[in-house]
């Protein structure tokens, strides 16, 4: 942390609600959950016109949206330079317009992503490469069962 704001080049979260601050270390959470969940959503939204300078920006921010028991709707948004100035920022203009700044959000199947998962790797006589992680363990409801996805039209 520092007791200046971050230069404009550095900006990434602009937030749309007044009654839930986004921190600048996202949303921690104290204690454990015993079971419960934090409803959230990301949708691409057109909330800005596409540019063509330098770099081309195109119009998609990736807005995310809670349901929690006290705050329902959209929070804050990645203005959609932040994705675009990547490629000036590391000198790698091959990434302008594959941004998610330039696509899409299509929905498809439901999905989990899982960050950080510590594994083991190790390799056979044949040089056969293998990864093992650790077991995954979701909450349960008193008959064992585990919501995943819930009203998916």
């Amino acid at each position: 942390y520092d007791t200046e704001a971050l230069p404009d080049d550095r900006l990434g979260i602009a937030q749309l609600s007044n009654r839930l601050l986004i921190p600048p270390d996202a949303l921690p959470f104290e204690g454990n959950p015993n079971g419960k969940f934090l409803g959230y959503a990301y949708m691409a939204l057109p909330f800005t016109d596409p540019t063509t300078g330098d770099p081309p920006t195109g119009d998609q921010a990736w807005t995310c949206f809670l349901s929690t028991a006290n705050f329902k709707g959209p929070m804050a948004y990645y203005i959609p330079e932040t994705w675009s100035k990547l490629g000036k920022l590391f000198n790698y203009p091959f990434i302008y317009g594959r941004g998610l700044d330039a696509r899409p959000g299509n929905m498809g199947g439901g999905a989990m992503e899982i960050n950080t998962v510590p594994c083991f790797e190790g390799a056979d006589a044949d040089g056969v490469k293998y990864s093992k992680i650790p077991k995954l363990q979701f909450p349960v409801d008193a008959d064992g069962r585990t919501l995943l996805v819930q009203d998916v039209a």
